[in-house]
């Protein structure tokens, strides 16, 4: 439990507040339930019946009903436009390219630490969008990026090394059961 605090108070002051101090509730609530269905999401992929489904299958799986679905919600909404031009295009291709990979990723560690160590590890994506927005970008890092980043260094190696630790009492448990 200890890791999670860390890392939500890192990603608290990388993300910080608004200029005049505020929270805007619609972000907080929407931010809020985009974790509750990753949470949902996680623990579906990595203990549920998708636990055994092959990487690509489910990912595949995922990718198609997504069309559906935001062919569905920008037809109800009328926001079904194809006026980018061919930069744009070809940014939506490499991010959708590099969703592809973050879903295969995330899929394929599941099946190799649990759902409790994945969320956190997972939580080196504020950091990982710092630095890119500050090499890439040029945003600039301030003392709080730098305090939540530590913060969420150390939460994501607690998390290691209490996965290990746990493994090995486990471990030692099948040992003795074994005799």
């Amino acid at each position: 439990m200890g890791t999670v605090v860390l890392a939500l108070v890192g990603i608290f002051l990388i993300i910080g507040l608004e200029n005049d101090g505020s929270i805007s509730l619609l972000g907080l609530i929407l931010a809020l339930l985009s974790g509750i269905l990753y949470a949902y999401y996680m623990l579906e992929v990595g203990s549920g019946v998708f636990k055994k489904m092959n990487s690509l299958k489910l990912v595949f799986y995922v990718s198609v009903s997504n069309i559906f679905l935001f062919f569905g919600a920008s037809i109800i909404t009328g926001n079904f436009t194809f006026n980018a031009d061919f930069t744009g295009y070809f940014y939506v291709l490499i991010i959708a390219a590099l969703t592809l990979v973050g879903m295969i990723a995330i899929k394929l560690g599941l099946e190799r630490v649990n759902v409790v160590t994945a969320s956190i590890i997972s939580t080196f994506e504020p950091l990982t969008s710092l630095v890119v927005g500050v090499l890439l970008l040029g945003e600039i890092l301030l003392f709080n990026h730098i305090i939540g980043s530590l913060l969420i260094l150390v939460s994501v190696i607690f998390a290691s090394v209490l996965e290990k630790k746990d493994r090995a009492i486990g471990k030692s448990e099948l040992e003795k059961k074994a005799r």
